[in-house]
């Protein structure tokens, strides 16, 4: 059991600094120890989430949206789909379960995702090497999520403010969207955060 709640990155992702000489342009962390929770509302059962968004206090995103209580946040990741992440490896499953009552699907993805954070003055610079998205401030605004290719990989990237996103990935491709960032933010220069 010890061994499902390491990390992806566990041993890989080490404090340092790479790339260009001078300040780092991005900071890269691992977000760890995060419930990851998805909800999927059933074909024709669109109406069924009043009891999910009571439970939460939170309206859930229209597409290509989040929104965040605190330090809860909610993704929209397709049609009908969204994910809830909070801090912790709480019961959050377990009583989104009991509060959908059997209305929509709840899927605990707490164990199945790699979650990193990019920060930074070239955060943008960097994932628009790999990314099909429009990454301007115009285009890609604080709030977005999309679901996306991100070097190879099906990611969701969230903009979480100007100049930070969160990127989240298969946990067993963790490791090479890793190395790819550290490869593109090379020329920026680099900070890794354990």
């Amino acid at each position: 059991m010890a061994e499902l709640s390491r990390s992806a990155l566990h041993g890989v992702l080490r404090p340092g600094r790479g790339g260009a000489a001078g300040a780092a342009g991005v900071r890269i962390a691992e977000q760890r120890d995060l419930s990851i929770v998805q909800i999927s509302v059933f074909p024709g059962a669109a109406g069924d989430t009043a009891a999910l968004e009571a439970f939460l206090g939170m309206t859930l995103p229209k597409p290509g949206k989040s929104d965040a209580a605190g330090p809860r946040v909610i993704l929209w990741v397709g049609p009908g789909r969204w994910l809830v992440v909070e801090p912790g490896r709480t019961n959050l499953a377990a009583a989104l379960d009991r509060a959908a009552q059997g209305r929509v699907a709840i899927t605990d993805l707490s164990h199945a995702r790699t979650v990193l954070r990019l920060s930074g003055p070239s955060v943008r610079d960097v994932i628009a090497q790999g990314c099909a998205i429009d990454m301007h401030p115009r285009a890609a605004m604080p709030g977005d999520c999309f679901v996306t290719a991100l070097a190879r990989h099906s990611t969701v990237l969230h903009i979480v403010d100007a100049a930070t996103a969160d990127v989240y990935v298969y946990r067993s491709f963790g490791q090479d969207l890793l190395e790819w960032l550290l490869e593109a933010a090379a020329p920026y220069g680099y900070e890794t955060v354990d």
